[in-house]
């Protein structure tokens, strides 16, 4: 008697394990769908914007407005480096202010990979002229004299700054959107002081 119970809750335990293993996976999905639509709303609360959804309802990215221009915010998962063993997604959060500034360019932090492929000649550097910052970053653009021009007014070579000191690691221009990039830090990317903080500097970086 008690061994046809036992063998009976054994067989009832693996028929309800696939089950409940189902029910899990349901469950952390619509969790994790759930943070990420708090994260959009919160925001664009604090940005007083807008949540631009897909046709699933899902959030794409959080829309605004600053100096009656279009800023955008979303988040970005890829590998940190699409050539190594690592194919862990990482999470970035992105700004884009949507603008076109007549020329395209590409801004990080100096590094040594950088500086061999500039030895190599596979890339080339933009130099604009002050010491402290050429040494600091490098860029690639399409057109070097607009570029130079650009960063002529000290108030975007000190956004530049600041942002990289936010944490920002990339910096592009593109045809349609000057965009930046850093590695999405929950502890503090969602608080209106540093998500007004980072849009602030970003307007400094395109009108100067």
């Amino acid at each position: 008697m008690i061994k046809s119970i036992i063998i009976g809750l054994v067989r009832l335990f693996f028929l309800a394990l696939p089950i409940a293993v189902i029910w899990g996976i349901v469950w952390l999905v619509r969790r994790a769908r759930k943070w990420e639509r708090e994260k959009y709303d919160r925001i664009a609360t604090a940005l007083q914007g807008q949540v631009i959804r897909d046709e699933k309802g899902q959030p794409v990215y959080v829309q605004t407005k600053r100096n009656d221009a279009e800023l955008r915010v979303w988040f970005d998962r890829e590998r940190r480096d699409p050539h190594s063993d690592d194919h862990t997604q990482h999470t970035y959060l992105v700004l884009d202010w949507m603008t076109q500034l007549g020329f395209t360019l590409f801004l990080c932090k100096d590094n040594v990979i950088f500086r061999m492929a500039e030895k190599l000649g596979t890339i080339t550097d933009v130099e604009i002229g002050d010491p402290e910052f050429d040494k600091k970053y490098l860029i690639r653009s399409s057109d070097s004299a607009q570029v130079v021009a650009f960063f002529e007014n000290p108030e975007r070579r000190a956004a530049v700054n600041e942002l990289f000191l936010k944490g920002f690691r990339e910096f592009w221009v593109t045809n349609q959107e000057v965009r930046i990039r850093r590695m999405y830090d929950p502890s503090r990317d969602l608080r209106p002081e540093f998500l007004q903080q980072y849009t602030v500097q970003l307007q400094k970086l395109v009108c100067g």
